[in-house]
């Protein structure tokens, strides 16, 4: 155990994943309340993400409110806290220690292995925290991907949409699809494959949403255009008549023309 990572579960929140590509890791956490006292252990899990026994601390952040002190001797031990490149300790213990800033040295992630963050408002003053992730390693995790056979069609013409999801970490349990308004079906769920179309013209966001059965969420957003002048459907048709001039020079004539197309109008 690092020295001074005894953490207390108070107001604790926990975060676990498992590296994908190797690389740093970094994270801000700030609190909503300037103020409170935020500290945070990381861990490895050696057995899994989904067993937090022999878990092993890397880093742990405890530095913060001295208790009984005057606030002005540890303000500078409040605030945001986290991982930062900049910073050579991997602990700070309780208190507001010479030479405490809140942040410890960032860690290299491996390739598959899993961890764990904890984190704990010590202040327990019920406020939230923004908790920010940064450098060059990547999480495990699902990737969306809908999938469609063209980029344009004409409207009121179906097009077709099916998924390309996967998660090579676990298993995607819900699929969500919403192709925007003038659709029909304006939603689906399920992998597809979905057949659409749309009543008006113009760019359209079409968004698949898939979930993973560990809570996981991530969105896929893709753009398609309806096009309302596609010849196929839309073309337009005319007719027109005009009398005989009497003489080249004259400038009475006219001419009668009729034309109809069931494309709508651009604004």
């Amino acid at each position: 155990m690092l020295f001074g990572c005894s953490p207390s579960e108070i107001s604790s929140s926990w975060y676990k994943w498992t590296c994908d590509q190797a690389g740093s890791l970094t994270f801000s956490i700030a609190p909503t309340n300037p103020a409170d006292d935020i500290d945070f252990v990381l861990y490895e899990l050696p057995n899994g993400i989904d067993d937090c026994t022999d878990k092993e601390a890397l880093r742990c952040m405890f530095s913060g409110e001295q208790v009984g002190a005057p606030l002005a001797e540890w303000e500078s031990c409040t605030g945001a806290t986290g991982l930062s490149p900049d910073d050579v300790d991997v602990s700070e213990s309780c208190g507001c220690q010479e030479g405490d800033n809140n942040f410890v040295q960032e860690i290299q992630m491996e390739s598959g292995k899993a961890y764990a963050l904890f984190v704990s408002n010590f202040s327990n003053s019920g406020s939230g925290f923004t908790l920010s992730f940064g450098g060059s390693g990547t999480f495990l995790g699902p990737f969306a991907n809908l999938e469609v056979d063209q980029d344009t069609v004409c409207y009121g013409q179906p097009m077709t949409f099916t998924d390309g999801s996967f998660f090579p970490g676990g298993t995607i349990t819900n699929r969500a699809w919403n192709f925007g308004l003038g659709s029909n079906p304006q939603t689906k769920s399920g992998g597809g494959p979905h057949q659409v179309s749309w009543s008006e013209p113009g760019m359209k966001n079409v968004i698949l949403t898939v979930e993973t059965d560990e809570g996981c969420v991530v969105t896929d957003i893709e753009q398609v255009f309806v096009d309302s002048c596609c010849t196929s459907v839309n073309a337009i048709s005319g007719t027109g008549a005009s009398p005989e001039l009497l003489c080249w020079y004259d400038s009475n004539g006219l001419i009668d023309f009729t034309s109809s197309s069931n494309a709508l109008p651009h604004a």
